[in-house]
Formats: structure tokens, C-alpha cells, sequence
């Protein structure tokens, strides 16, 4: 039963869920913090227990960066694993996928709209029985299994978050994973890449009868001041862009040859607090952006699944995620592995409910 839309950061131009015209959902955590985005509103939605399952669209982290920050689980799917019908923005980029309180839940949601909206010949996923509980009763499930560790991105992090991921790990190692450690060059290059591709998909998107002029007139500020500098990038720069594409491509296919999956952090901080002037003025914090955002765009950019889930929370009580980024088409084992690493963190998985009240929350 679907029970209506959720709100979001206009156009998925953002990480906070400012919006204001519409209204930005607070933290079901602690009031005065983000919940993330830009699928602010589906996330705020699951863990303030108003449904079980939501939908997000993911360009840089757009479903991930919710899910760790509110204490869900998101899943960004292979590309092409979902339609993208009714979502015309960021073609090569962002995908569609669920957030959910728990694996199980995500891996029914993700079932049901790859079902529905994927192309001709892709993989299937495999059953949901199998995919979740083989081995589940052996001390080491996941035995066999490679997760590559690049340890920058476990120390360019919060120490609560450095931590609690560290923790998670060990976790996965007691559960039959082995760690590798891996190197992936060129991050810095691909971040600029991703900018401009996703920048000028964004801005190509809003020249068409879709999004009227008028309506480009009423953003909030915030979005037309990232339209208005995605328009000053050329057709020269996209194809650049494309070509560090390529070279990342070759970067991740090395780093992954002998490995199941990368292991990091979801986000390097837990939900920031919203600054009073933002809910006003939509005011861009750059570096803030930036930050959030420092560990989520490989998948984006090569097509690769990734799924985040809550492993811990910082000494404030906001919840932590750990992100999986697995090969193409490799859902199901993303799903196993968070599973099992699930019932080692059963305790992080339970949302705040009632704690604060989503309609008067500042």
C-alpha cells in the first residue's frame, strides 16, 4: 500500500534535506541535527516508524547518506538493475533503491522494483531465503569471502565513526571474512569527474519541458546556484570526465580482482546539526558537502552496487553506518553479508520511534 510522497532536497541537489519551501525533516535522533539526503523525507519517514520501506534516488550517496545517518539500511543497486522511469535526472548516474530498518526489508522492496523496472537481461536476484539464511547457523558464514580494507578511508574519519567501523569489521572477520588491505589512486581525480557528470546531467535535465522556467525561478537558492555553476561546464569537460571514468573503472577492477567487496564508512561524520540561517536561506556549506559525501561516489560513478548498515553510534547517540561496495550484479551477496553482519549489530538497528515528534521538531 503505498501511503503518499516523501519530501527530499530539491532536484537530489544536496546532503542535509534542507527545503524551504516544502520543509526539512529533522533527525528522529536528536532534534537540531539533518536526517541527510537528498532522500531526506524516505528516511525520515522509516525511522520515525510512519512506514516500514521507502524509496530513495541515489547520484552521490543520496540513499546511502540517509540510511547511516538516521540508522537504516540503503541500498544503491547495480546500474541499470532498476527502471528509471519517472526519474529523468542524472541518467548515468543515480539510481533508484530501497531504505528500509531492516536487510530483510530492503531485499523485498529491492526484489519487487527491480521486478518491475529493470531492462531485458538482467541477472535476477536470487531467492530470499538463500540469499539471507545459507549458513546461518554455522559460527562462520561468510567464510571464504574478501573484503578490501583501503585504510585511508578508516582514518579520514570521526574517531566515533573510525571506531565503530573498525569494530565492524573484526565483526566480519569473526564471521569468516578475510581483510585485505587495497589501494585505489586517483580518488581526488574522480571526485571532479563525478562533479561535472552529475552537474551537467542535472543541468541538462531541467532544459526540458519537465522542469518549466518558471519553475527553475522558485528553487530554493541553493539548487539554482549549483544549476546556474553546472552550466558552466562544456561538452569538452563531460567527456574528460568520461575518460577518468574509464581509468577509474580500470582502478576499481584492479582493486576488487582478488576481493568480494570494499569496506568503508558510510559517512565520515554522524548527522550534522542544521544552522538556524539554513532553514531560511538554504545556505550552502561546501566543505560540509564535501565531507559527507568524501566515500560515496565510486559506486555512483562505475555503476556498482553498495548498501549501508547501522553498526554503531557516536557518544552523542546518532547512529553510524558501514557501506559494502560489492562487484556489478552482486546484490545478493551485498545482502547476505549485511545480514549476517546484521545479527552481530542487532542492537544499533532499533529506530527511536516516538522519541521526537516530526511535526513540531526544530
Amino acid at each position: 500500500m503505498l501511503i503518499g510522497k516523501a519530501n527530499m532536497h530539491e532536484l537530489g541537489m544536496g546532503i542535509t534535506g534542507i527545503n524551504t519551501y516544502t520543509g526539512t525533516p529533522i533527525s528522529p535522533w536528536r532534534a537540531g541535527h539533518c536526517c541527510g539526503g537528498s532522500s531526506s523525507g524516505s528516511a525520515a519517514a522509516v525511522a520515525y516508524g510512519l512506514c516500514p520501506i521507502a524509496v530513495g534516488v541515489d547520484g552521490g550517496g543520496s540513499t546511502r547518506i540517509p540510511a547511516s545517518l538516521c540508522g537504516l539500511v540503503g541500498l544503491l543497486p547495480t546500474t541499470q538493475r532498476v527502471g528509471k522511469q519517472g526519474h529523468p535526472t542524472s541518467f548515468t548516474i543515480a539510481r533508484i533503491g530501497p531504505i528500509a530498518t531492516y536487510v530483510e526489508d530492503a531485499l523485498i522492496l529491492h526484489t519487487l522494483i527491480s521486478e518491475a523496472g529493470s531492462a531485458g537481461g538482467i541477472p535476477p536476484l536470487i531467492s530470499l531465503p538463500e540469499s539471507l539464511y545459507t549458513g546461518e547457523s554455522s559460527d562462520r558464514p561468510l567464510a571464504g569471502l574478501k573484503m578490501g580494507i583501503y585504510w585511508q578511508w578508516f582514518t579520514d574519519a570521526d574517531d566515533d565513526v573510525v571506531e565503530a567501523c573498525r569494530q565492524a569489521v573484526t565483526r566480519l572477520e569473526s564471521l569468516g571474512v578475510v581483510r585485505v588491505a587495497i589501494n585505489i589512486p586517483d580518488l581526488e581525480l574522480m571526485r571532479v569527474a563525478h562533479a561535472c557528470t552529475i552537474a551537467s546531467e542535472q543541468c541538462e535535465s531541467t532544459n526540458t519541458p519537465y522542469v518549466s522556467k518558471k519553475w527553475r525561478r522558485q528553487m530554493n537558492n541553493d539548487v539554482r546556484m549549483g544549476l546556474a555553476m553546472a552550466r558552466t561546464f562544456t561538452s569538452r569537460d563531460y567527456i574528460h570526465a568520461q575518460r577518468v571514468r574509464r581509468r577509474m573503472n580500470t582502478h576499481f577492477k584492479k582493486a576488487m580482482a582478488n576481493i568480494d567487496m570494499i569496506v568503508t564508512p558510510t559517512v565520515p561524520v554522524t548527522a550534522p546539526r542544521i544552522h538556524p540561517t539554513a532553514l531560511k536561506s538554504n545556505v550552502i556549506d561546501s566543505e560540509q558537502v564535501f565531507t559527507v559525501m568524501r566515500f560515496m561516489l565510486g559506486p555512483n560513478f562505475l555503476g556498482l552496487p553498495a548498501i549501508s548498515v547501522p553498526v554503531g553510534r557516536d557518544s552523542d547517540g546518532l547512529p553510524i553506518g558501514l557501506q559494502l561496495i560489492g562487484k556489478h550484479w552482486c546484490e545478493p551477496l551485498l545482502f547476505k553479508v549485511a545480514s549476517a553482519l546484521e545479527r552481530q549489530t542487532r542492537e544499533y538497528t532499533a529506530v527511536p520511534g516516538s522519541a521526537i515528534n516530526p511535526l513540531t521538531a526544530d
